[in-house]
């Protein structure tokens, strides 16, 4: 289904302590209520302006394309044109993304500050192609996160609420994914899902709140090979979808977040139970624990990678963000050893963290689920080549409009009294190459990381400049 038409909207006229230079369509109207209502003064979303830049500047000059910008949208009954982005993965210069009701494919091979659209699949389309979901229809939040396997953009799995549990889809056809398979469970909810290849073959890794909960095993190669759509609605012995489901990893009754690297699987389950869990699923069908700890701490997100020799784990709990340094669990079960880095964070039930790799430089995107977000920083992007000391890569200046000083992340928060964007949600980021890609709730954006003694690139009519052999039209479609 395409994006519905937006209207254009008249830009107020703001004072600014600003240079001269800068572009007027860069700048937000005035909005003086200070809250999350939905404003029309809070729409559409604009790129953050040239002098707040510094190691990050966003790709998108002045207005966000309507393609990726929802902050128009006021949460009428249909919520299946206007998507708001909970997750993504890019992989093989395939950008993936998955919003409340709709998965989406943008090509960012040959464009990656202007990735294009190249599906845009509705819940609607989704059910002609045998997917299911219930009880309740007219549910407006369906799908939650989303992950392809570690240089596979030809499957993908993602998980969502209101029965839908895990979901595979065969994207070897880009601009039409195909349905393969669906765990419903006995009424599965998910909250994270996990991809990777263990020997030669693709797993998934589903983190369930209900339907029952817990952390659940599927083999995606199993999947992709399947005759026609299936869909298990009690997985087990006499499914009708065979070799796919493999089994719970661990014993928990409710899982929220899951993340892992090579055969180590970390998972968490938020506030009950607490603590973490890191497992061996080098075997699947025999997942072996190795690591338990934080029993006392409520752990919303975890982050699981390899740096040389060492393996890292990173924990987003109430209040804090840590970084352990697990590379016991490479030689048999160990205990968690104390942090080697923490920072203090806002306290919030909906923090995540996300890892990635931009041309090899480890990165941790610490971010939220809220979207009513205020104030300057409600989100950090950590260059992770030392751990011990990880360094913000995020613009420190500010800039000051109408009394109120404007950070680079601040210029998005909607809540923030004078600027903003109608809920946008800093949820979750990856890095591919140089470009950083945001699933924020109402806006899909991306961002250029200018890494310390790399040349600046500018942007003029739709081109990049820097290295020519990569100059493109950015159109999207």
């Amino acid at each position: 289904m395409p994006f519905p038409l937006r209207p254009s909207l008249a830009v107020a006229c703001v004072l600014l302590s600003l240079p001269a230079t800068e572009s007027a369509a860069q700048i937000p109207p005035e909005n003086a209520s200070g809250d999350c209502a939905f404003s029309l003064d809070k729409t559409p979303a604009l790129g953050v302006p040239s002098s707040l830049w510094g190691e990050l500047e966003p790709t998108d000059i002045g207005q966000l394309p309507g393609s990726r910008d929802t902050t128009d949208f006021d949460q009428g009954e249909d919520f299946e044109p206007f998507p708001y982005w909970f997750s993504l993965d890019i992989e093989e210069g395939w950008l993936f993304a998955l919003a409340n009701r709709r998965l989406q494919l943008w090509d960012a091979r040959t464009s990656p500050n202007k990735p294009i659209l190249r599906a845009n699949v509705g819940a609607t389309a989704l059910i002609q192609q045998g997917m299911t979901w219930g009880p309740d229809p007219h549910a407006f939040y369906l799908f939650r996160d989303i992950d392809a396997p570690e240089g596979d953009s030809d499957h993908v799995a993602l998980v969502g609420q209101n029965h839908i549990g895990l979901v595979v889809f065969d994207t070897t056809n880009k601009t039409q994914p195909r349905f393969k398979y669906q765990d419903r469970g006995n009424g599965r909810n998910a909250a994270e899902v996990y991809t990777n290849r263990i020997g030669d073959r693709a797993y998934a890794f589903a983190a369930a709140e209900t339907g029952p909960g817990g952390v659940f095993a599927y083999d995606l190669t199993a999947a992709a090979a399947l005759p026609t759509p299936c869909v298990d609605q009690q997985p087990g012995s006499t499914s009708p979808c065979p070799g796919v489901f493999l089994g719970p990893v661990g014993d928990r009754s409710n899982a929220l977040a899951v993340d892992g690297v090579e055969t180590f699987l970390a998972i968490a389950s938020g506030h009950f139970p607490t603590g973490l869990e890191i497992w061996d699923v080098a075997n699947p069908r025999n997942p072996e624990p190795l690591l338990a700890g934080l029993d006392s701490e409520d752990v919303y997100g975890v982050a699981l990678w390899r740096q040389g020799p060492s393996y890292l784990l990173s924990v987003r709990t109430l209040e804090e963000a840590l970084v352990f340094d697990v590379t016991c669990i490479a030689t048999g079960p160990c205990s968690l050893p104390a942090p080697i880095w923490s920072q203090e964070m806002v306290r919030s039930p909906t923090g995540t963290v996300t890892d990635s790799l931009s041309d090899g430089t480890p990165f941790l995107y610490f971010g939220s689920r809220n979207d009513c977000q205020e104030g300057n920083q409600n989100e950090w992007l950590f260059e992770m080549n030392d751990p011990t000391s990880p360094r913000d890569v995020t613009p420190p200046g500010t800039v000051v409009i109408n009394g109120e000083p404007i950070s680079y992340w601040g210029w998005y928060y909607s809540a923030n009294g004078i600027h903003g964007f109608n809920r946008v949600a800093p949820r979750m980021g990856k890095f591919a190459e140089r470009y950083f890609y945001r699933a924020g709730h109402s806006v899909l954006d991306v961002h250029r990381w200018n890494a310390p003694n790399a040349p600046i690139p500018f942007f003029a009519d739709g081109f990049e400049s820097g290295d020519t052999s990569r100059w493109t039209s950015t159109t999207n479609q």
